[in-house]
């Protein structure tokens, strides 16, 4: 008999990780617009679960965890990719999966006598963020403003990076040994799948502004910090977050971030000097000293970027159309669905190294390079 996702009890967790926030429930509700606006979008999150399976979630998602290169882009092609709004689960109910795959889920609802752990207070913190990234732009989703979701940056977009995220977590894991590489510790993890969930959260369609080469990156932190806070998160872990969100720039900050991780993969030591010669990101500098950090960030960007570039033609042209359908509602009239535009995204957006990370690259460079290669053909450059 096929089981369906517990939404009563997703719902009483997440109720309960409210009360157990350092800063109490009320704080938690702030970061909501109020306790009414907190509870219109967990009803939202309930019914988006009704009547979808886990099974179907294993099936179009997690059974891709064990998948390389095309049999990824497959999975990800005709699962991720054609989500619709009206068709996929919840954030928090991915967001629990991911959790239960590193088994932490069953543990955010204790009561620990000691204090309470940094992996516990993340994995709260992931739990209510991915409840976060079901408002529209802000305010609780509904029909009253269904017409304000984005084609492109918008809640099936957050599932997406997030499980992407998680596989990329995984296979680094694997990887480790035997590209002499260190592995990351349950918390980094934890940190990764935090920004991957919150890394456009109330954005507000479109890109950055000229010369604000983090405007929308800084927006989603500050509308995510609250919780953040709430949940007793410390000071430094907020910036790793910051940090990470602010890679996911296509305005520069991702050639900042590539250039670390291609000075590392080189066994070199990047400094800031070497990575950034005219140092137009100082505010990154910290990625050269945290080789951690930096790998984290990459995944991260990578998991962005994959369903794009990595996972077929089709798949970029779904991205690229609901991409030029947002800029064109908001008045930009940019078509991200030429192949000029892709040959843009892979040669300056990408660049000409593919991904950043390890996992990345070896899961699906070689499926980078056959779009480049397909899309040079198509542009009589080859």
């Amino acid at each position: 008999m096929t089981r369906q996702v517990n939404t009563y009890t997703l719902d009483k967790h997440i109720e309960q990780i409210a009360t157990l926030a350092p800063q109490g429930a009320e704080a938690v509700h702030a970061a909501f617009g109020g306790a009414e606006a907190f509870k219109q979008t967990l009803r939202y999150s309930r019914q988006r679960d009704r009547h979808y399976r886990l099974p179907q979630l294993h099936r179009d998602f997690f059974s891709a965890a064990s998948g390389k290169g095309d049999v990824l882009a497959q999975r990800f092609q005709h699962g991720l990719l054609l989500w619709k709004q009206s068709d996929r689960p919840s954030l928090p109910a991915l967001a629990e999966q991911l959790l239960t795959r590193r088994r932490l889920a069953p543990a955010l609802l204790e009561r620990p006598k000691s204090p309470v752990t940094p992996d516990i207070m993340l994995g709260r913190a992931i739990m209510l963020i991915a409840l976060r990234g079901e408002m529209i732009r802000g305010e609780p989703p509904g029909l009253q403003n269904e017409s304000k979701t984005n084609p492109y940056h918008n809640a099936p977009h957050f599932g997406a990076v997030g499980v992407l995220t998680s596989f990329l977590l995984e296979r680094h894991q694997k990887l480790a040994p035997e590209k002499q590489i260190a592995t990351l510790g349950k918390t980094m993890q934890l940190v990764a799948l935090l920004a991957a969930f919150a890394h456009d959260i109330d954005h507000p369609g479109g890109g950055n502004p000229q010369g604000e080469p983090f405007a929308l990156e800084d927006k989603s932190f500050e509308a995510i910090k609250p919780l953040l806070d709430a949940m007793g998160l410390p000071l430094a872990m907020l910036d790793d977050i910051h940090i990470i969100l602010r890679t996911t720039s296509p305005n520069g900050p991702q050639t900042y971030l590539k250039n670390v991780m291609r000075l590392l993969r080189n066994g070199e030591k990047p400094t800031p000097e070497a990575v950034d010669p005219e140092r137009h990101f100082p505010e990154l500098d910290v990625l050269c000293e945290r080789p951690d950090l930096a790998v984290t960030a990459s995944m991260v960007h990578d998991a962005d970027l994959y369903l794009s570039i990595a996972a077929g033609r089709l798949a970029n042209e779904i991205t690229s159309g609901r991409l030029t359908t947002e800029f064109c509602g908001i008045g930009d009239n940019k078509n991200f669905s030429t192949d000029e535009a892709l040959a843009f995204l892979l040669d300056t957006i990408v660049g000409p190294d593919g991904f950043a990370s390890p996992a990345a690259r070896d899961s699906g460079n070689a499926q980078v390079e056959e779009l480049r290669r397909h899309n040079r053909q198509r542009l009589g450059l080859s």
